[in-house]
């Protein structure tokens, strides 16, 4: 583009707000403007990538690009992924968001037990014995939530398994068992039956196949 258009703010801003990746193709000036920024940033979050460096020290610009994606964090600058309540904001949000933290941030006790609390993947993202201490602080929760973090650990919880599968295997067991019963259900309901057809009253033969006594020799029976 000609330098005179990769300069003009109203044509940047109407194109961005079109596609926000042609934040990449506009000038310096253009890049460091708040509200044409913010336009990229709202149709696509990626574009945040294209900002100054004096924007990614924004904090709201900040907020608003990670909202549209967690992994915009990524393009924020080091100071703000440094920052305790910013980064408190965004593990609440979406806790693997701790993989975007400081070292001091990713080894804040507080930080790292929001972000497992909102996804429990985050653990892997901490230091090992950070690790221990948030697993500790947590046992009260689901066991099917922390299930999935235990290969981040450098321990066996077989406790944890117990608790899991031993309802499925109660379950399998009633199953079994009522699978058992119902063909000696069925056997009785027969056996009932039977019983009721070899005991009842036996039943005269319709008049079509009834059978005429024989009329003995020398009586007429017409005169009867």
């Amino acid at each position: 583009l000609a330098e005179a258009l990769r300069g003009d703010r109203e044509i940047a801003l109407q194109a961005v707000r079109l596609r926000g990746l042609t934040l990449e193709h506009a000038s310096e000036e253009v890049r460091g403007d708040l509200e044409v920024v913010r336009a990229a940033v709202l149709q696509n979050w990626e574009a945040y990538k294209f900002t100054t460096e004096e924007l990614k020290e924004n904090r709201e610009l900040a907020v608003e690009a990670l909202i549209q994606h967690i992994d915009a964090l990524q393009y924020v600058s080091e100071s703000l992924r440094s920052d305790h309540d910013f980064m408190l904001r965004a593990v609440r949000r979406e806790g693997e968001a701790l993989r975007y933290g400081s070292e001091a941030v990713r080894n804040d006790f507080d930080i790292a037990l929001e972000a497992f609390k909102q996804n429990s993947m985050a653990l892997r993202w901490m230091s090992p014995e950070l690790r221990h201490w948030v697993w500790d602080a947590t046992s009260e929760f689901d066991p099917c939530h922390r299930r999935t973090t235990t290969r981040w650990l450098d321990v066996d919880v077989p406790s944890l398994d117990a608790v899991v599968e031993s309802p499925q295997a109660d379950d399998s067991s009633g199953d079994a068992s009522s699978e058992k019963q119902q063909p000696d259900q069925q056997q009785q309901q027969q056996e009932g039956e039977e019983q009721q057809q070899g005991t009842a009253a036996p039943q005269p033969p319709p008049e079509s196949q009834q059978i005429e006594p024989p009329t003995p020799e020398g009586v007429d029976r017409s005169d009867a």
